[in-house]
């Protein structure tokens, strides 16, 4: 156990002869990106080509897109068919998978039916496409909530910090550890 300037520090170690504080292993050593003049870390086109430079913000963000072309031209991509059994109900509540049939046997995938049909003859493309939009929506409201809890745990934490911040968060990983 060393003492510097009347406090005790545990578990360093320093160098024989050295006084400017404990030994750093080189590996341990982070480079800091050098500073070029001109570049604003700030600016939008930074932000970008530091984001296209990581392969799992890429392909993140191409599923992201995907899904949200997917869920807005939902109409387009699989509108309400007209020959449907139920075809009233279709455009009453565009949600409810409209029905070819009343057979048990599910149908293979034809020109009529992309993904083929369930067992009660529910046209199974019909149902991922409109599916995907309200896994959009109810997607978007989970982030926005868990936004606002966090924002708001974080900010009392941060702002009243000691024994405040404490408890904030142990609660907090509390509900991580699920």
């Amino acid at each position: 156990m060393n003492e510097v300037d009347g406090d005790q520090t545990l578990g360093r170690h320093e160098t024989p002869g050295s006084e400017d504080g404990p030994a750093i292993h080189p590996s341990f050593v982070i480079e800091a990106e050098p500073l070029v003049e001109g570049i604003d870390r700030r600016s939008i086109g930074y932000v970008l080509k530091r984001l296209m430079s990581n392969t799992s913000s890429v392909i993140g963000t191409v599923l992201l897109v995907f899904f949200a072309v997917v869920a807005f031209a939902a109409p387009l991509l699989a509108p309400c068919p007209e020959d449907s059994r139920d075809g009233r109900r279709c455009r009453e509540n565009v949600y409810q998978v409209p029905r070819f049939g009343y057979t048990s046997e599910p149908q293979p995938p034809s020109a009529e039916h992309r993904f083929g049909t369930t067992t009660d003859q529910y046209d199974i493309y019909y149902g991922v496409i409109w599916g995907t939009r309200t896994a959009f929506k109810v997607g978007i409201i989970i982030v926005s909530i868990a936004l606002l809890i966090g924002l708001t745990i974080g900010s009392i934490s941060a702002y009243y910090g000691g024994w405040v911040d404490e408890i904030l968060m142990r609660f907090v990983e509390v509900f991580q550890a699920f």
